[in-house]
């Protein structure tokens, strides 16, 4: 996971095109990155108000209406614009007059449309605000996800692995023995169970292992530890 304290400067926003997802903790956003090449552009994320219920988080797109130049030499020009401040740009694109477009509203910016879009914070994520989920005190009769994630931010288990995990390329799947071990980023991990919990069921089994699964190709197994308990440092994840 990465945490920049800011994004100010020519340089850090070089350090976050390297990165397909950036937190920004001054600003509270998450910084996304997709494409290849001179195709990439970008949208943020304000993460405010993620994982508090009865709120909602705007998020913003990019997209590049010039023809004469690439996605990326566009996001280059927006961001020279404002003299490469992510605090700036956020405060531009949160006061817009904004258009309607069928089920979408956007404003322009120079070459540059803008989409802007509203978020259930209780479906965003934000390293910054993981004191919004406390530690299980019991353990519930009725397992969610919720529990789940819970448990996993506050690191209430002495062990949490990956016990299978398939794709559509069963020769790499084999190779690299189904991803079975240990999760290396746990945070990651919740991070996954909040903003696309589709899919995922949470159950307890009679060895009493917590089986945290999707559908039959991402399996995963805790050891809960009630007695443990100490939140996760998200500058170190």
């Amino acid at each position: 996971m990465h945490i920049l304290d800011s994004l100010e400067t020519n340089d850090a926003w070089v350090t976050a095109f390297s990165n397909a997802q950036t937190y920004i903790k001054d600003v509270k956003a998450k910084v996304s990155v997709w494409g290849l090449g001179e195709n990439k552009t970008l949208s943020i994320q304000l993460i405010d108000n993620a994982m508090k219920s009865g709120k909602v988080c705007h998020k913003f797109s990019f997209c590049n209406q010039a023809r004469s130049q690439s996605d990326t030499d566009a996001v280059k020009m927006l961001l020279s614009t404002v003299k490469f401040s992510l605090s700036k740009l956020i405060d531009i694109v949160s006061t817009g007059e904004y258009q309607q477009d069928r089920h979408d509203l956007y404003t322009h910016l120079g070459d540059m449309r803008i989409y802007r879009y509203e978020n259930r914070s209780i479906r965003v994520f934000s390293p910054f605000n993981l004191d919004a989920l406390k530690p299980l005190k019991v353990l519930p009769k009725k397992w969610m996800v919720s529990h789940a994630i819970k448990l996993i931010v506050n690191k209430q288990y002495d062990e949490f692995i990956c016990t299978s995990k398939t794709t559509d390329g069963y020769a790499d799947d084999a190779e690299n023995n189904y991803r079975k071990g240990a999760i290396k980023n746990p945070l990651e991990f919740a991070s996954k169970l909040i903003e696309s919990p589709d899919g995922w069921r949470v159950r307890q089994d009679e060895e009493g292992f917590l089986r945290i699964n999707c559908y039959s190709f991402d399996n995963n197994r805790m050891k809960i530890n009630m007695n443990k308990c100490s939140q996760i440092d998200a500058d170190a994840a």
